[in-house]
């Protein structure tokens, strides 16, 4: 059973590490593993209003998380960490994978936006979404992820609710590999 936490927009933060980060330092509401192809694996996991993706091939390895409580990350040696709901982009080339992500933060978004935005994810096969305690407030939270495999490439997109704020943060994120 899930408790309502007042989550803040301030205390988004970005992070991507060169290495499988284990799931158990989170508290995991909602997981998915898949295959990509026979040599790379992915997963999908809600923590909170926040997520973690995992990519690996062979030896190479990269997490992308994304969190909405202050945490110490620094055991897992960021290779870019942003502490900011504001809009980014981040991009590298580790080994054979191409990673490129997009973070975009709408504020005053209307809780029926995020239904809209929030509709086609449900309504996927490869989509993993949690509705969180509403509190006080007349909208639950909101995390959702959905993720399409291609033959060179994974694509991955979140949406994150913030309703306390009338706030939206959304993630695309690609990985592509040689």
């Amino acid at each position: 059973m899930f408790e309502f936490k007042n989550l803040a927009l301030q205390d988004v933060t970005f992070a991507l590490c060169a290495q499988s980060v284990p799931l158990d330092e989170f508290k995991v509401v909602a997981h998915r593993d898949f295959e990509i192809d026979r040599q790379s694996r992915g997963s999908v996991s809600i923590i909170g209003q926040s997520h973690v993706l995992r990519f690996s091939r062979g030896a190479e390895a990269l997490s992308e998380i994304l969190l909405c409580v202050p945490y110490d990350l620094t055991a897992y040696s960021p290779i870019n960490q942003t502490k900011s709901s504001a809009n980014f982009r981040f991009s590298l080339e580790l080994g054979h994978l191409k990673y490129a992500t997009r973070v975009s933060t709408t504020v005053a978004a209307a809780p029926d936006e995020w239904l809209k935005i929030s509709g086609p994810f449900q309504q996927n096969a490869n989509a993993l979404t949690f509705h969180f305690p509403p509190g006080p407030l007349p909208y639950p939270p909101l995390t959702s992820l959905v993720w399409r495999i291609g033959r060179a490439a994974v694509t991955v997109k979140s949406i994150h609710t913030f309703p306390a704020e009338n706030a939206l943060v959304k993630t695309h994120t690609r990985l592509n590999w040689a």
